[in-house]
């Protein structure tokens, strides 16, 4: 009550109750708009922080690739007790000239370097060797199925990225001649009965004529390690 002794009536009431209303409705609207805003632009920051992201592991990817580009992974040599760096050297020269039949390869001039993998055990080591010129490398790799046979094979030394996409090809061309249909790896494409697929194509199930991809999750396993990680050598590749 007032000091007049009149009341206030139940329209004073609501009236006084729907300006507030009214103002708390402007204010949660202004809010909301504001919020509105800032989600855009978190979401158009957190889209660039993902592109750039991207552009950087694309870089990442493309200089580990550089990095190994001239590099082969010797397995089945055997390691001795006090080995050295010529004992080494000697082993893959002797491999390359005798098993390869590659005449004119001088260590010297042609690899850059050569060392193990990994820590020392009972078990021979792989041996990584670095090529002076990418064009040596692509010698040896067309060579290396004369090794077939033996328990000395050859392999190159891809980065974790190529070894994932490499074992789900490897499981395709598996699959396929498992069903007796004629494939093999070329680099890293997939060659189905003279038809080349790459690895999206696989992923793509571009090639389901002959069969299914296997899943993508099926290769987050593979090892990043080179010195464990073996992989099989395919005609023409």
């Amino acid at each position: 009550m007032g000091d007049d002794g009149k009341g206030i009536s139940l329209d004073d009431v609501y009236r006084l109750l729907s300006i507030k209303l009214d103002g708390v409705d402007n204010n949660v609207e202004e809010l909301g708009s504001k919020l509105d805003k800032e989600v855009l632009v978190l979401k158009n920051k957190i889209r660039e922080v993902e592109e750039t992201n991207r552009d950087l592991q694309k870089r990442l990817d493309t200089a580990e690739r550089k990095l190994k580009y001239k590099n082969l992974i010797f397995f089945g040599i055997n390691e001795q007790q006090f080995e050295t760096d010529e004992h080494i050297l000697q082993s893959i020269k002797t491999i390359i000239i005798d098993n390869l039949g590659i005449q004119n390869f001088y260590v010297s001039s042609e690899i850059a370097n050569a060392y193990r993998l990994g820590r020392k055990t009972v078990k021979s080591r792989p041996l990584l060797v670095e090529f002076v010129s990418n064009f040596t490398k692509k010698v040896v790799v067309s060579k290396r199925s004369q090794l077939k046979g033996r328990k000395i094979f050859i392999a190159e030394d891809l980065t974790e990225k190529e070894r994932i996409e490499r074992k789900i090809l490897v499981e395709a061309v598996k699959r396929a001649r498992s069903n007796r249909i004629n494939a093999f790896l070329r680099g890293n494409k997939l060659v189905v009965n003279g038809e080349v697929f790459s690895y999206d194509d696989v992923l793509e199930n571009k090639h389901s004529s002959y069969y299914s991809p296997p899943a993508p999750s099926q290769a987050a396993s593979v090892p990043s390690n080179p010195s464990i990680q073996s992989l099989p050598c395919f005609p023409g590749d």
